[in-house]
């Protein structure tokens, strides 16, 4: 990866709690920490998404400031609650400073979460197929049978032990 390109500590651990918040571990199965999404996306950002580079290194700062403005610690540091209270702002616009807009910011990050949730692991992201065993994807195919297609029936994976 481009050192220019890539996440600061500060910018990577706000980001880090943003994807934590947006697909967290549960017991349905692993979150966004465990599939490497953090690394999806800073790979991303020094390679096909390096025009959101900029981007995010302005949004993630104002995240950070006005977390701690409003609550007296950057993002990464709060709890739960304070942390999903203030995504919600950021989701519907309402928080101040972000460039172009808050909600837009909260949009390209909320794409980018579910990519690197649901790539193929070689992008970076989807760690040992965290995402894909969420939601019961087998992996890539070349040939799906007509018992494959069946509704309500389990198709067995046929990957490799990668990622």
């Amino acid at each position: 990866m481009d050192g220019s390109a890539s996440l600061t500590e500060t910018e990577a651990d706000t980001l880090a709690a943003v994807l934590a918040r947006l697909i967290p571990s549960d017991e349905h199965g692993p979150g966004a920490a465990e599939a490497q999404v953090l690394a999806f996306i800073e790979r991303a950002l020094a390679s096909d998404l390096s025009a959101s580079r900029a981007l995010y290194a302005q949004n993630l700062t104002a995240l950070a400031t006005w977390a701690a403005a409003e609550h007296g610690a950057p993002f990464a540091r709060l709890d739960a609650a304070a942390q999903d209270a203030l995504l919600a702002r950021l989701e519907d616009g309402s928080a101040p400073g972000f460039s172009p807009a808050a909600d837009v910011f909260f949009e390209l990050v909320r794409l980018h979460a579910i990519e690197g949730m649901f790539a193929d692991p070689r992008h970076g992201g989807n760690r040992r197929h965290a995402g894909w065993d969420l939601i019961g994807f087998p992996g890539p195919k070349v040939v799906f049978t007509a018992a494959d297609q069946a509704l309500d029936v389990e198709v067995t994976a046929v990957r490799p032990d990668a990622g």
